[in-house]
């Protein structure tokens, strides 16, 4: 069973996104290693003994300064993929040099129509306005 950790639509893995597959199949699927290896990554990450603050090193003891970025894109050639799985204490945001980046990033991949949400809760921008907001 895969999580709901592929939040956009349009990405070669979100056939994974909250999907129950069989181990034999997945281990056969072009892109069933590199899903597992996100996923390990995501479970890795979000253990409350792993959220330490990839901005300022810090371990994020409460919950509303977390803040988690799911799978974004799992093209490696994306300005957004280095921004991935990242754990972020939201106090950190202002000191934080590839912040802007980070926004530039999003912006693009939506411009691009990189990006679609299913539901009515789009996981990006959310990201993007807890990145601009005021600190």
């Amino acid at each position: 069973m895969f999580p709901a950790f592929i939040p956009n639509v349009k990405d070669s893995l979100y056939l994974f996104n909250d999907a129950g597959v069989h181990h034999s199949c997945l281990a056969k699927h072009p892109l069933g290693s590199k899903v597992s290896a996100f996923l390990e990554t995501m479970i890795f990450k979000t253990r409350p003994k792993n959220r330490f603050c990839d901005i300022g090193g810090n371990i994020i003891d409460l919950p509303e300064n977390y803040l988690f970025t799911n799978l974004l894109t799992s093209d490696e050639k994306d300005t957004l993929y280095s921004f991935n799985f990242m754990n972020i204490d939201i106090r950190n945001l202002s000191k934080w040099k590839d912040r802007k980046n980070f926004i530039d990033a999003i912006e693009k991949f939506e411009e691009e129509k990189e990006w679609e949400e299913i539901g009515g809760f789009n996981y990006l921008e959310y990201v993007l306005k807890k990145l601009k907001s005021p600190l």
